[in-house]
């Protein structure tokens, strides 16, 4: 009983791992983009890739792509005959026998008014085989949109220096006019004359006098200073003399 058990479970594993092994064999689908950046106004190229090395055949194979166009996506062309599902398109590729591969190109342009920031799309194979339907997706491919606002911003911010540059030419031209006001106000020479004489500026006296005044005033000290000196010496020497005569 316990041999017949443990056949039962081997056998039971052995068709689940045949089952899983052979789901895991699908047709191979990817999709890729021309850029992952595009301007506003510029054109997107998809191109989807599609083979079959499972070993069947498939039948009644579609190949659809999520992205919608419309709201400022714009079809330019497709490599094969497309279909539409509302604003979705697909292709209808019939039988993918065993061995075969081949491209699917689509393109599509970005009017002028779009304003997502970018766009995603992916896509999904379908078909029939001897086991049944078979659902096969890739990857999303997203391309960043580059809107007209980083121009703008640019271009203000060209503006802007130019409006600093030319602030700092007004400024540099008063500060010019400022000095040239200030050195015409200080300027004392007459025109033609590279020197400023001195005895016109000291309270109308000529440097001569005011030199004569100034050294007469310093003989004065001078004198008075030596006088009262002699005072100083002749009193002290007679207060000393009279101290010693009382002694």
């Amino acid at each position: 009983m316990f041999k017949k058990i443990s056949t039962f479970c081997l056998v039971v594993f052995a068709l689940s791992f045949f089952q899983v092994a052979y789901a895991g064999i699908l047709p191979g689908l990817s999709v890729a983009v021309d850029t992952t950046e595009v301007e506003v106004g510029s054109s997107v190229a998809y191109t989807i890739v599609y083979d079959n090395s499972t070993g069947e055949d498939y039948s009644d194979v579609v190949v659809s792509m999520d992205l919608p166009v419309g709201g400022g996506v714009n079809f330019v062309s497709s490599s094969l005959p497309e279909f539409w599902s509302g604003a979705t398109p697909y292709w209808r590729l019939g039988d993918l026998t065993d061995g075969s591969s081949s491209t699917i190109s689509f393109v599509v342009s970005l009017s002028d008014g779009f304003e997502q920031e970018s766009i995603s799309t992916s896509v999904l194979l379908t078909g029939e085989g001897d086991e049944g339907s078979i659902n096969v997706g890739a990857s999303a491919a997203t391309v960043n949109v580059v809107s007209d606002d980083v121009d703008e911003d640019e271009d203000e911010d060209e503006d802007e220096e130019d409006d600093e540059d030319i602030d700092d030419e007004e400024d540099m031209d008063e500060l010019e006019d400022q000095e040239e006001s200030e050195k015409k106000e200080v300027d004392f020479m007459a025109d033609g004359v590279d020197t400023i004489d001195v005895a016109m500026v000291v309270g109308g006296a000529g440097v001569a006098a005011f030199d004569k005044n100034v050294n007469e005033w310093d003989n004065r000290f001078l004198f008075i200073g030596l006088v009262a000196f002699g005072l100083i010496l002749i009193i002290g020497l007679a207060a000393y003399f009279l101290g010693r005569k009382a002694k």
